[in-house]
């Protein structure tokens, strides 16, 4: 596991990683992203411009929502968890030696500290091993050579047929 520093690229990590930023895309691949301008986390500058395009910077000050804090009993027994998203009057209650105890611990989150984590929860990705490169780029391209047919031209072009042309309505 790794996470992503500052501005990286997907290249950035290949780079670091492999000694080559023309295996980004198994960077990529080994996190089955499909699409960086949604999956991978945003540098700070399109942070900074895509907060203030959704939000107005009023908006961005809103509570978006509340979560819970750890809520152990005496005896170190879960009794809430952290990170549920819960309403703003929200509160446990519990038994303890005879006696109800209650407590509240929830924590606000504004719009701008809950889209900070969500770019942030995109940060952290897998790294595979510089030892199995080799493997991944040879099976590459075994599986993504053709093989000769009526439709091979080279091992790595073939040719295809519009049916439309072929079969017209």
């Amino acid at each position: 596991a790794y996470s992503i520093q500052g501005d990286e690229r997907p290249d950035n990590v290949a780079e670091s990683f492999y000694g080559d930023a023309e295996l980004d895309w198994i960077v990529l691949l080994t996190n089955n992203i499909t699409s960086v301008r949604d999956q991978w986390p945003m540098s700070e500058n399109d942070f900074y411009n895509y907060s203030n395009e959704k939000y107005t910077a009023e908006e961005l000050s809103y509570i978006h929502h509340y979560e819970t804090g750890l809520i152990l009993n005496g005896q170190g027994k879960l009794i809430q968890p952290e990170g549920l998203w819960v309403d703003s009057d929200h509160s446990v209650s519990w038994l303890e030696d005879g006696v109800l105890k209650t407590e509240t611990n929830i924590k606000s989150f504004t719009y701008l500290q809950h889209e900070m984590n969500l770019n942030d929860k995109k940060r952290n990705i897998n790294i595979l091993k510089k030892q199995w490169i080799a493997l991944v780029l040879q099976d590459t391209r075994n599986i993504m050579s053709y093989k000769e047919s009526k439709q091979y031209i080279s091992d790595t072009l073939k040719k295809t047929e519009n049916p439309r042309i072929l079969n017209p309505k």
